[in-house]
């Protein structure tokens, strides 16, 4: 059984009961704060989507900042401030412990590799929003003042860069019939997948043409792409499941109503095994980013010898275009490498 300390004397009482209402306080503005920063996270985020959904009109996201500032009676400056958090974190984790006034020092430093190491230690270490300012203008990430990490981290390499191809893009292809015969050339979707469709538009069809479905009016219409082949096989996906860090299993819609069901295999990059704890923790990250995305974009040129298509894949959440996502999303494959849990891999 526990011993409790009984104050006799007033003064001793006095010192007691200030120690606790300041405690309480300090733990009280902790909450705030951190409630603060993650309420602002979630508001940045609904501004980005909406941003996005309406990035084709001008000076858009300028309006619609100016609009509601004067609606919900909020400073111009906090809303921008709100919208660079996002940014700056679009996986939340990386500063949940934090509170808003930290986060705010932190969406200001550009480079993520710098951002995250303040992020983890300011977390780690409980650094005041004061002590991570002095911090960050002593250049600490620059001399590598950090503690020993709790688990090892896995080698990284040089970064990758991202194959981020051409949505709706097709090679023609010509495949002979039964009887050894050519047929008209069809549509190659990759993962042998081959469609006979009329191609509208394309006046002079030709093995090896590339050709876009661009959308017209209400319908679609093909156009000969000048892409190039680097930009192809590169489609919207359902995730199914995540097998370990670096596979996944996907549901690809590859155009004209079909799907496909494929495993798919993060390019340029190695995760540790499963069931580890190296390989689990990579295994949790990927669940955690895709967690909240109804969708993500992929581009691949060739299986593994396992039958595994190498893949890039991009996800962004709040996202509803996938062209969007092509173009601004997530690179999955890098981030694995830049929180330490891949090392480079060369097929």
């Amino acid at each position: 059984m526990a011993t409790q300390l009984i104050t006799t004397d007033y003064p001793s009482l006095r010192e007691e009961v200030v120690r606790l209402l300041l405690s309480g306080r300090e733990r009280a503005q902790q909450a705030v704060e951190r409630e603060k920063a993650q309420t602002y996270w979630e508001v940045g985020r609904l501004l980005q989507t909406h941003v996005l959904a309406n990035q084709e009109r001008a000076n858009y996201g300028e309006q619609v900042v100016a609009r509601l500032a004067e609606d919900v009676k909020l400073n111009q400056r906090l809303i921008y401030h709100m919208l660079e958090f996002y940014r700056a974190f679009p996986i939340l984790n990386t500063c949940s412990k934090l509170g808003w006034s930290q986060c705010r020092v932190l969406s200001r430093i550009p480079a993520k590799a710098e951002r995250r190491f303040y992020a983890q230690e300011a977390a780690r270490s409980g650094w005041t929003v004061r002590e991570l300012e002095d911090r960050i203008k002593g250049d600490a990430f620059g001399r590598g003042e950090t503690a020993p990490e709790a688990t090892p981290r896995v080698a990284t390499g040089p970064s990758l860069t991202a194959k981020r191809g051409q949505l709706y893009t097709y090679r023609l292809i010509q495949r002979p019939n039964a009887h050894g015969e050519p047929e008209a050339a069809k549509l190659d979707l990759g993962f042998e997948v081959y469609l006979d469709r009329m191609l509208y538009g394309v006046a002079r069809a030709a093995p090896g043409m590339l050709v876009e479905s661009v959308q017209k009016g209400d319908g679609y219409r093909f156009q000969v792409s000048r892409a190039g082949a680097k930009n192809l096989y590169t489609y919207r996906a359902t995730v199914e499941a995540v097998i370990d860090g670096d596979t996944l299993r996907v549901e690809i819609d590859c155009g004209f109503g079909v799907w496909v069901r494929q495993k798919l295999r993060l390019r340029g990059i190695d995760t540790p095994e499963m069931p580890g704890a190296a390989g689990r923790r990579a295994k949790a990250f990927v669940d955690r980013a895709l967690a909240s995305v109804p969708f993500v974009v992929m581009t691949t040129t060739k299986p593994d010898k396992y039958d595994r298509y190498l893949s890039d894949l991009f996800y962004l959440p709040g996202a509803t275009d996938p062209q969007a996502v092509l173009n601004e999303g997530l690179f999955l494959n890098q981030q694995l490498l830049d929180e330490g849990l891949a090392g480079r891999f060369q097929a």
